[in-house]
């Protein structure tokens, strides 16, 4: 075929390209892999001359993870897959950092957004633009649609099964048992997501809809109940499998359960959980051991004035791209004593609620949608009585059970007095959830032993120590949450000298391995501290967990790699002003 011919043909079929066109194209190509990285190679060196580049710590990054890899106990082919994952890991964790930092891509996605949202309303990766401007999160979605979560190995984004336990029903059951074994009894509380009640014919909505696995997840779970032992609870777990349905009653009657723009119920949908979760709390056997002995009112409510935040939908999504961008309006109602002062979690109340963001709406005052108005307050003045309350943002299937564990085998029994465990959790997380199976301790472990600087100085101790495992760093762009913790498991050195605050001169020695929490995520950007990497030596100053649990414990976190669970053991600490030594 002559020249001639030759391009013919292509006009014919469609292939020719104009010659300014392809230039166009080329010129934009080479813009794209060549220039801007350029660019933001120059702005990090004449902005931050005193760090290396982002382009240059992947090299680094690489060579540690082969060694790390390599150094794995077995056989050639074990070695290549470890080596092959830690690769993965680092190539995962630079591309977090350069989507978060890299001004070009921050700049371009966000008009490309408003393009893709504003003119085609498709969304993006977190989020889908549903009927009447509503926004979904997607893992909602994924989750209703999923292969049944019961299926083994099934796979799950992000994961695989080897690495994460997807199967809830053994560690549900395990927990039950466990507690059981103490005279608790387990209150079981999926929340449902707003997807469930996305679809509708006409006018007619349809039935609730759930993961093809959840109707048999709900009958195996009251299958497997064990007859009580004697002077134990009643070893049922009561599990509230009809929320749902309560929601879709109250919505077809025009009332709102879940906000436009976030992922979270309103105070109105809050409001009808409680009253279900409170009627069934009543009708239980252990509720004669927990109601009140006089009845006086503990608690009163107080409307709230509006509050208007952005739903974490729509902050995901990205105000600019929503071309009906506002933020949403609530008055939630806040929970007081007669003093005026807000509710407050009480560890030695008889209840105990472990749950996530779900629990923490209307609470956390980090979350912007009040404080004092949350699940664990309306529901402590529903019973009037105390509750306490263990809840992280993302952390229903695991955070939670860990934090739990964790502080029982370091000697605060959370349990202690306990009669009813309440788990809440939104219902995404029996498909997406890290279900380990996770033993409580048969009985409280002994107090933790601390040097004495550290009871004696509160303020906060200077330590060294060689990071050896960090926490996975946290993508923002996938998260819907600001703000974020990162564990860092540190090896003090041996005879370092942990340095009071000026008025605690005497300090102290702090040896051995502890934990530490840090900030990995502020304003969902990440943070210099999760940029440290195993092996670098630094010096920070460390506070008690217990001392600030309260504070920070209700944060989004990752927790460590610690599939025996012995990190759990080693004595916790809130760090800050971390530097490389």
């Amino acid at each position: 075929m002559t020249q001639a011919e030759t391009t013919n043909f292509e006009d014919d079929i469609g292939l020719g390209v104009p010659p300014r066109l392809a230039l166009g194209m080329s010129v934009g190509f080479v813009f794209l892999i060549v220039v801007l990285p350029l660019m933001q190679l120059v702005r990090e060196v004449v902005l931050r001359p005193e760090t290396c580049p982002t382009a240059f710590k992947l090299f680094p990054d690489l060579v540690q993870a082969t060694r790390a890899g390599a150094g794995v106990s077995g056989s050639v082919p074990a070695r290549m897959l470890a080596i092959n994952s830690a690769m993965c890991s680092a190539f995962r964790d630079y591309e977090t950092t350069v989507t978060t930092t890299a001004w070009p891509i921050e700049t371009i996605r966000d008009q490309v957004q408003v393009l893709l949202t504003r003119g085609l309303m498709t969304g993006n990766e977190q989020v889908i633009v549903g009927e009447a401007d509503v926004l979904y999160f997607r893992p909602d979605v994924d989750a209703l649609t999923a292969p049944g979560f019961l299926t083994p190995l099934s796979v799950r984004p992000g994961f695989t099964p080897a690495t994460r336990q997807t199967n809830p029903l053994a560690a549900i059951r395990q927990f039950r048992d466990d507690l059981n074994s103490r005279g608790i009894d387990l209150l079981v509380l999926p929340i449902p997501s707003k997807a469930a009640f996305a679809l509708q014919q006409g006018n007619e909505t349809t039935p609730p809809l759930h993961n093809c696995d959840y109707q048999r997840f709900v009958s195996e779970l009251a299958d497997s109940r064990k007859p009580p032992k004697s002077g134990q609870a009643l070893g049922s777990t009561v599990l509230i499998d009809d929320l749902a349905e309560s929601f879709q009653k109250a919505m077809e009657r025009g009332i709102p359960c879940y906000l436009k723009t976030d992922t979270h119920w309103t105070p109105q949908g809050l409001d009808l959980a409680v009253r279900r979760v409170t009627d069934a709390i009543r009708r239980g056997p252990s509720w004669s051991e927990m109601k009140p002995v006089e009845n006086v009112e503990r608690w009163r409510t107080e409307f709230e004035s509006p509050i208007e935040n952005a739903g974490d939908t729509l902050t995901l999504l990205g105000k600019t791209a929503y071309r009906h961008a506002r933020n949403e309006s609530v008055s939630p109602v806040r929970v007081v004593q007669d003093s005026g002062i807000d509710w407050q979690s009480d560890s030695q109340a008889k209840i105990l609620v472990l749950g996530d963001s779900f629990v923490n709406m209307y609470s956390q005052p980090e979350l912007g949608w009040g404080t004092a108005a949350g699940f664990a307050e309306h529901l402590s003045q529903q019973l009037n009585v105390p509750i306490d309350r263990i809840a992280i943002n993302a952390g229903g299937a695991l955070a939670t059970r860990q934090e739990l564990v964790r502080q029982l085998q370091q000697g605060n029994d959370r349990l202690a007095g306990k009669k009813l465990v309440i788990w809440a959790f939104a219902e995404r997380e029996l498909t997406f959830g890290d279900w380990q199976v996770l033993p409580l301790p048969a009985v409280p472990s002994g107090s933790v032993q601390q040097p004495a600087s550290l009871t004696e100085s509160p303020a906060g101790l200077e330590v060294i120590g060689e990071i050896i495992q960090m926490g996975r760093i946290m993508n923002p762009q996938s998260m819907p949450y600001r703000e974020a913790l990162l564990p860092i498991h540190l090896r003090v050195q041996p005879g370092t000298h942990v340095v009071a605050e000026k008025e605690h001169a005497s300090g102290g020695h702090l040896s051995g391995e502890i934990v530490v929490y840090v900030w990995g995520l502020k304003d969902r950007r990440p943070t210099d501290d999760a940029r440290f990497k195993p092996g670098q030596v630094v010096q920070l100053k460390v506070t008690r967990w217990a001392d600030v649990e309260s504070k920070y414990g209700r944060f989004a976190r990752v927790e460590l790699d610690d599939p025996d669970f012995e990190l759990f053991d080693l004595p916790t600490f809130w760090g800050e002003n971390v530097r490389v030594k």
